[in-house]
């Protein structure tokens, strides 16, 4: 979990998510349940990898976009994956700055001062 420093913990998640391993008590399911319906309505019966690979088909502005619509798309818009491909898809040179999305927001707009500072997301569980 972010410290004053905004450093993780090791073995924690940047925004939260928790392993589906935890799914076990009822509590916690319940809630992940309820979190899942509440922010993918319909898409709730998609695994997060068809999720993700829908993601993978957009561009920044839409991940952006999409990363507003709720606790778990915010979650799934800034899956690091999807930002490396983006970064990788039209860098001819590559400065990594501390995650692909910074990386990404450092070459499109070098005057932007970034650090992005993951909200955690309560009752997102994935693997």
């Amino acid at each position: 979990m972010p410290g004053a420093s905004g450093a993780l913990t090791r073995g924690a998640h940047p925004y939260g998510v928790q392993p589906l391993g935890n799914l076990i008590s009822h509590d916690a399911a319940q809630e992940a349940r309820s979190t899942r319906e509440t922010s993918l309505g319909a898409l709730a019966v998609l695994p997060d990898a068809i999720l993700l690979d829908v993601l993978g088909h957009l561009d920044a502005a839409s991940l952006g976009r999409a990363s507003r619509v709720s606790r778990f798309f915010y979650v799934l818009a800034h899956h690091d994956e999807l930002w490396r491909t983006l970064v990788l898809a039209d860098s001819e040179r590559l400065s990594f700055v501390r995650t692909w999305k910074e990386t990404y927001i450092a070459q499109h707009f070098p005057r932007a001062l970034v650090e992005h500072r993951p909200l955690r997301m309560a009752g997102v569980f994935s693997d």
